[in-house]
């Protein structure tokens, strides 16, 4: 996933990022670090987020009040979030 941009001067907020998509065939199983399942994806199209892109910052104009009404500062974006997870793709035979 990606982290989300800062927001900027002229009322500018940031972009959220991106979530990083991963096409899998439809039988896979999502697994974290601990070996706990997460996600057995079984029907088609399914999806699962395992880890979300950041929030963007604010722009300037969040921060204005009476006394202050072009604030030259803006808020950053969040960072993405991490995880680390195993992709396992279930095989059925089908012997006949």
């Amino acid at each position: 996933a990606e982290s989300g941009r800062p927001g900027s001067g002229s009322g500018s907020s940031g972009r959220q990022g991106k979530d990083m998509v991963i096409p899998v065939p439809q039988g896979t199983m999502v697994i974290d670090e601990a070996g706990r399942v997460l996600a057995d994806l079984v029907q088609p199209n399914q999806r699962y987020i395992a880890a979300r892109g950041g929030r963007g910052g604010r722009g300037n104009i969040h921060f204005a009040n009476a006394t202050r009404q072009a604030p030259g500062f803006a808020e950053r974006g969040e960072p993405a979030e991490e995880k680390a997870v195993t992709l396992e793709l279930k095989l059925l035979a089908d012997v006949g």
